[in-house]
């Protein structure tokens, strides 16, 4: 056994005290760590959640916006055939395709004109169908729809 030379602390009834604090503060300090962990996940799918949805907005614009460029270059030239491009908008891509004159692109007289767009980790898809008359050159959008990728 231990010898103990100052007893002073035994005999004043202070020898509890320092005992007790320890588990109060590893308790405390429990709950704040708990506190902090469950903030920062909140707030990290929050951040996430609301660029996720600005991300795919813009990716839907860069589609939206291959499309027009599709059907502003069918109106240019009715006799283009297929083309493959790419329209950059913004920091957005749009791959952007145009097909004519088959059973996949609508029928004979119409182009089908199919956009996907991306921003950063989102990417939407569009389709659009338009017929041009072969007489008169008006070409006349019949379709335009978001496709899930």
């Amino acid at each position: 056994m231990p010898i103990i030379k100052n007893r002073q602390y035994f005999k004043k009834g202070l020898s509890g005290q320092g005992i007790v604090a320890l588990p109060t503060m590893l308790l405390i300090g429990g709950l704040v760590s708990s506190i902090s962990i469950a903030l920062t996940i909140s707030v990290y799918f929050y951040v996430n959640s609301t660029s996720g949805s600005n991300l795919a907005l813009k990716a839907f614009s860069a589609s939206k916006s291959g499309i027009y460029d599709g059907l502003m270059k069918i109106t240019r030239d009715k006799s283009l055939t297929t083309a493959s491009y790419n329209l950059t908008v913004g920091d957005q891509v749009a791959a952007i395709e145009i097909c004519r004159d088959t059973e996949d692109c609508g029928g004979s007289g119409k182009f089908k004109v199919t956009s996907i767009g991306s921003a950063f980790t989102r990417r939407k898809k569009m389709e659009a169908i338009v017929s041009v008359d072969s007489t008169t050159g008006v070409s006349k959008l019949e379709l335009m729809r978001e496709i899930a990728l």
